[in-house]
């Protein structure tokens, strides 16, 4: 409907609409996808954190490794779960450790998953890690 309005009035005005319009539908894909990633169930645990991480390389100079041995995941719960896990790490590394190299193998086996994470980040002094409610350290 947009796009019969712009092609009667073509102002500027309708340009910038349709402009803003495009921009929220791109953001609410992107919240949509960060929310449920596209094909866990389908395809998996690993295509999913494969697909994220090709994202976040396209728009950022990070050197990502990244490895997944074993059975494949394909649980959306618990798949859904380390996804996140990896997401937040991603993230945080990124913003807050502000490294240059991410590391990330994931080992599935019968029923268990390890996840070793690694970043080349400016770290954090020991001196000022109090433990937090959760007996989980607080930075």
């Amino acid at each position: 409907m947009l796009k019969r309005v712009s092609n009667k009035l073509d102002t500027e005005e309708v340009s910038e609409i349709e402009t803003q319009l495009n921009n929220t539908i791109s953001e609410i894909k992107s919240i949509i996808y960060d929310l449920t990633p596209p094909g866990l169930q389908f395809f998996g645990l690993s295509a999913g954190i494969q697909n994220y991480l090709t994202i976040i390389k396209k728009n950022s100079s990070i050197d990502i490794k990244y490895e997944f041995q074993g059975e494949e995941l394909k649980d959306p719960h618990t798949g859904g779960m380390i996804f996140r896990i990896v997401q937040e790490l991603v993230t945080n590394s990124i913003k807050h450790a502000r490294c240059s190299e991410i590391g990330i193998n994931i080992y599935t086996a019968h029923d268990a998953i390890t996840l070793h994470y690694t970043d080349n980040g400016k770290g954090f002094d020991m001196q000022k890690v109090t433990m937090g409610v959760l007996n989980c350290l607080v930075v």
